[in-house]
């Protein structure tokens, strides 16, 4: 489904219902909005994932303006800002008073620039191998040094520098980082990257330029807001000291740490994740 807001056509999708009628009841659901890594990435990856989260939530799944099934824009506007004020505009779109976050990597981070620019309208935060800073750049560039190939980090000067020029370039990194996403990679079961998955230019925006500006350690110590924090201690993009450094900040949040996971969390501990998100919704979102 397409919102026309800001100028732009937004792709977004639900999975759940939000009214159920169980046991002559009436159940409403939770309206969560479901954020994607990259920037450029899509809510694709999401999906078969989430839907245990349909017991509580109704998931509306979004792809960022210039990503995914999403139009196309001035690559100008692709930055966090504006990714912030075109949810803003679809929940208001779409009648909401108050809605969930689920944000993983740079949806993360999106969720928490959102939560500091409109709290009034933020019920809780789901936070999934993210950071509150720009430094996490810095440190995933350690972290690859240490323990990727030569292969791995040359290509990987196109992502930091933000000078991905095509496709193809960009589905050579992805080919060739994916071992470092997963523990669980195996070339034979890997999904192959596709042409049209990826916005390049959203990427190049992103680690080109605004991200070395993104910082909202201070403003979330103001929150008060239930919030999931989900890190991973192999994870090297999104290293783990950024979820301790969040939930440190974050008054009332919950930390969770995957011992056997890297970045890709799903691929590498769905279970725990499902069990661990399922219980923060049920003890610390419904009862709010």
């Amino acid at each position: 489904m397409f919102a026309n807001i800001n100028d732009t056509k937004i792709y977004y999708d639900v999975e759940g219902a939000g009214v159920e009628i169980k046991n002559d009841e009436i159940i409403t659901k939770e309206p969560c909005f479901v954020l994607h890594g990259g920037p450029g990435s899509n809510h694709l990856s999401f999906k078969g994932n989430l839907t245990a989260l349909t017991k509580y939530f109704q998931l509306i799944y979004v792809d960022n303006r210039g990503s995914g099934f999403s139009a196309k824009s001035d690559k100008e506007l692709y930055t966090i800002e504006q990714n912030v004020e075109d949810i803003e505009e679809l929940r208001k779109t779409l009648g909401l008073e108050k809605v969930s976050l689920l944000g993983h990597s740079y949806g993360g981070m999106v969720a928490l620039k959102y939560a500091v620019t409109y709290p009034e309208h933020t019920k809780s935060l789901i936070l999934i191998t993210t950071s509150p800073h720009g430094s996490f750049i810095q440190d995933a560039q350690v972290e690859l040094r240490n323990r990727g190939t030569k292969e791995q980090n040359e290509i990987s000067e196109y992502l930091w520098s933000g000078s991905f020029e095509n496709e193809e370039q960009h589905i050579s990194f992805q080919k060739l980082l994916a071992p470092l996403y997963s523990l669980n990679y195996r070339p034979e079961n890997a999904d192959k990257p596709r042409k049209g998955d990826f916005s390049f230019d959203a990427l190049n925006m992103g680690f080109g330029g605004f991200l070395k500006e993104y910082d909202v350690t201070e403003d979330i110590t103001t929150l008060d807001i239930p919030a999931l924090v989900i890190g991973a201690n192999h994870d090297w993009i999104t290293p783990v000291k950024h979820s301790y450094w969040i939930h440190e900040l974050m008054k009332n949040s919950d930390l969770v740490i995957l011992e056997n996971s890297s970045h890709s969390v799903f691929s590498d501990a769905k279970e725990e994740v499902i069990h661990e998100m399922l219980t923060f919704i049920q003890k610390r979102v419904m009862k709010s």
